[in-house]
């Protein structure tokens, strides 16, 4: 029969504690009874997360109806620009990143640094006075 030294029986000892635990940690996370604590929190947070969207709904919708009652009396163009607020705007305000560019780059005819509605038109118009001048001057040939 072989010896083992000390070191190599402290080794092979510290090898099953570190196992043991390891066991018992992962069969404490598979316990029932904190899969329901964890099923719990995730509710009370989806909950606490709906109720301050609810809120920021209700505000919203204050301080749309507030704004667009002070702009205009025709109800209509309350109607129009009630809807433009609440679901393009919002749509445009979600597209920007919070150095206040556009996610698609900016939009060229708004002017320079300043932020569009996620189009980028560049491409569209690439040398437009060369294109102009191709359609003006070309000579058909009939």
């Amino acid at each position: 029969m072989a010896k083992i030294t000390k070191s190599q029986l402290k080794g092979i000892v510290k090898e099953c504690l570190v196992e043991i635990l390891s066991e018992g940690i992962s069969a404490s996370e598979d316990n029932p009874l904190n899969e329901s604590r964890k099923r719990k929190k995730d509710a009370l947070r989806r909950k606490a997360e709906e109720d301050r969207l609810s809120e920021h709904r209700r505000k919203l919708e204050t301080r749309v109806s507030d704004t667009v009652a002070t702009v205009t009396d025709d109800p209509i163009m309350q109607a129009i620009l009630s809807d433009t607020a609440k679901t393009t705007l919002q749509e445009q305000t979600a597209n920007e990143t919070p150095a206040g560019k556009n996610l698609a780059g900016p939009n060229p005819l708004a002017g320079h640094g300043s932020v569009g509605a996620g189009i980028n038109l560049d491409s569209i118009f690439e040398s437009p006075s060369q294109n102009w001048a191709d359609l003006a001057f070309t000579e058909t040939k009939s």
